[in-house]
């Protein structure tokens, strides 16, 4: 069965923007938005962007940065998503940041984020054939082996191939190690510096552990009534050897179950405390009605999955 999930954002804040945005220049940012909303309308995702471009351009509102990364993404363009997502989560409030659609979480987990310094502000930082900037940057990339030169004019410093893993934050400078770290990039100012994030084991290893620890209960309740019976029929008749020795033998069973229910008890109660209980999200398609209006943001946002 598929579900239709409908996600509104209202009203969010634009009182973001550059302080020195002229009143001009943000009508004109607010007709262009109104036209990116119409061609939204008419499924042309092309038109909307460049809309939506040419608006940021006159204000940069991080709510329009938003919904340019909100294009993108329904575009399937992974990178320049989670770039412009990036910008946002960084103007963002906490509580905006938790509003954030799993969809566009998503994306982020998606991508590797590189933080690479260079030796010198004057060193050109190129990836993978691509000038990013000078001294130090911010790049997000897909996972893979992504090369980073560092070049003085047409004069090749110094070269690395670096591993980019998906989710992956990356730290990279030629004059120490380099370091990762596992994060969507969504914490606190949505700087995406790292953060220890521990997946939680999957619920069957707790089902295991709590059978286990029910079966064997059974069995131990099943063993220990059969040594009392049998230590009843050796009271009965002392001389019975065979009598004896069963005894002994359900004795020491149950004794051995008594362990192992003990054993998975204590393990299924472990990982009761270590168990992701809650079924990840995995929207699967996508579809967007992001908006700017005078008065705040708007974003309709339908996932099926």
């Amino acid at each position: 069965m598929r579900w239709c999930l409908v996600i509104l954002m209202l009203c969010l804040p634009v009182g973001l923007a550059r302080a020195d945005t002229s009143e001009a220049d943000k009508a004109k940012a607010r007709k262009l938005v109104k036209i990116a909303k119409k061609m939204l309308k008419k499924k042309d995702l092309d038109r909307a962007l460049r809309y939506f471009e040419q608006a940021h351009r006159y204000w940069e509102n991080p709510v329009i940065q938003y919904n340019i990364a909100v294009v993108h993404m329904a575009k399937g363009h992974k990178v320049k998503a989670a770039t412009h997502l990036r910008h946002y989560m960084k103007k963002a409030s906490a509580d905006e940041q938790a509003r954030l659609p799993v969809a566009l979480r998503k994306v982020l987990t998606q991508v590797t984020v590189m933080y690479i310094r260079a030796p010198a502000s004057d060193i050109a930082i190129w990836v993978d054939g691509k000038l990013e900037g000078m001294g130090k940057v911010e790049v997000v990339v897909l996972p893979g082996k992504r090369k980073v030169e560092f070049r003085r004019g047409a004069e090749v410093v110094s070269e690395k191939i670096l591993d980019a893993t998906a989710g992956q934050t990356l730290v990279f400078s030629p004059d120490a190690r380099s370091s990762t770290s596992r994060s969507p990039g969504t914490g606190s100012g949505g700087t995406g510096q790292p953060t220890d994030q521990k997946k939680k084991l999957h619920w069957a290893y707790f089902v295991v552990a709590a059978g286990l620890a029910v079966v064997a209960g059974a069995v131990t309740v099943g063993t220990g009534v059969r040594t009392l019976a049998l230590h009843d029929e050796f009271k009965n008749d002392p001389n019975d050897t065979d009598v004896q020795s069963q005894g002994k033998t359900m004795k020491a069973v149950t004794n051995a179950m008594i362990g192992v229910t003990a054993a998975a008890a204590v393990a299924a109660g472990v990982l009761a405390f270590f168990t992701q209980w809650k079924k990840a999200e995995k929207p699967s398609t996508v579809q967007v009605q992001p908006a700017v209006t005078p008065g705040g943001a708007s974003l309709s946002l339908t996932v099926q999955f």
